[in-house]
């Protein structure tokens, strides 16, 4: 999930990059979305992420897992400072193992279908 602002430069240049992101990882059980806490300002709360002029979490990316959050960026270092990161394609890829989660997703999607009977009938 994205969190973001219309208003924020850094928000607008991570939106082309997110969409083909989403385009290229989707699947049934791996969604991808994003948030406006410029209008819904309750889920920046909710989720503690600073939505004003001079913040430094926006654009903000979560990934969750079952419900639960499991990784963001920006991400706060030992002294509770968030750590600059910069929303390159790579660099999403590789901060949530995007390409391992693809993987294990599909995994388990091709596990639910049902196997083809490959036998001849007459």
């Amino acid at each position: 999930i994205t969190f973001f602002t219309a208003w924020s430069p850094a928000c607008s240049s991570l939106a082309p990059i997110f969409a083909k992101l989403s385009a290229e990882y989707t699947l049934d059980n791996l969604k991808f979305g994003k948030i406006d806490v410029g209008r819904y300002p309750e889920a920046a709360k909710h989720y503690h992420i600073n939505d004003s002029t001079f913040s430094l979490q926006l654009p903000t990316i979560s990934f969750f897992k079952e419900g639960k959050e499991v990784e963001r960026r920006p991400s706060l270092n030992a002294q509770a400072k968030f750590q600059k990161f910069y929303f390159t394609e790579d660099n999403i890829k590789a901060a949530f193992d995007l390409n391992n989660v693809y993987a294990e997703c599909q995994k388990i999607l091709d596990a639910k279908k049902p196997k083809e009977d490959h036998t001849k009938s007459e």
